[in-house]
């Protein structure tokens, strides 16, 4: 299962960035620019931090990854 989740781990990261984002407009309009500002670069810097490629998995296993497998 865990595989299968890192496959979008990606596009959940920048989905619930960009939600956070979003809701800073429900904040008083003096904070507004400043925490939009601030969650839109936390979520650029998550999304650069989740790797783009699934974790490798054992040969003959369903989803356990490698380094548990051994």
């Amino acid at each position: 299962m865990f595989a299968k989740v890192q496959q979008y781990a990606k596009a959940i990261v920048s989905l619930v960035g960009a939600v956070l984002t979003a809701g800073a407009f429900t904040l008083p309009d003096e904070v507004q620019p400043w925490v939009g500002l601030g969650m839109a670069v936390l979520t650029a810097v998550a999304t650069y931090a989740v790797p783009n490629k699934p974790a490798e998995t054992a040969a003959g296993d369903d989803d356990t990854p490698k380094h548990l497998a051994e």
